[in-house]
């Protein structure tokens, strides 16, 4: 009887624990799919609370651009990304005309890079020219569009599809 016991608790501590892994394995890598859905509904949320240009540079984020064109157009996109524990990324741009555009590309610092050399560039009187990085070429491309027309062309181009 002492022996069926022992036996028993064996396998239901051993069940508990196969419980465990699979739990806390599961937890650990589950980030990698719910955090970039929740960064897209976050986006979402934030870039269509923003009514103004300043509200929109606001909302883009530490790691994302915006981008203003010679006809008055724009295009806002927010960035999230991460390193933790896997890698995970998500883009999301909003346009003056409306659209929307996703983009699971890993652009990392690539937004926030090229802004804080725009704004340089601005402050001393420089030109700015393509960078040498495919991300910074693109994103030189989007920022140099002429109109809107020409920049919902670039960005669905090549990082970005279109979202309803």
């Amino acid at each position: 009887m002492k022996r069926k016991l022992t036996v028993a608790a064996a396998y239901i501590a051993t069940t508990l624990l196969l419980c465990a892994v699979l739990f806390f394995t599961y937890v650990a890598e589950l980030h990698l799919f719910i955090d970039p859905l929740f960064a897209r509904w976050e986006a979402q949320r934030i870039l269509s609370a923003a009514a103004s240009p300043e509200a929109l540079q606001r909302a883009v984020g530490p790691l994302g651009a915006f981008f203003t064109f010679p006809d008055g157009s724009w295009v806002a996109i927010r960035y999230r990304d991460s390193h933790a524990g896997g890698l995970w990324s998500v883009a999301i741009a909003r346009d003056s005309g409306g659209q929307w555009y996703q983009s699971r590309e890993h652009f990392c610092g690539a937004f926030s890079s090229f802004s804080q050399v725009r704004d340089i560039s601005f402050a001393i009187g420089e030109s700015l020219g393509a960078a040498s990085d495919e991300h910074g070429r693109w994103i030189y491309q989007l920022s140099s569009s002429p109109d809107l027309q020409t920049a919902r062309q670039r960005i669905s181009a090549r990082y970005f599809n279109r979202i309803h």
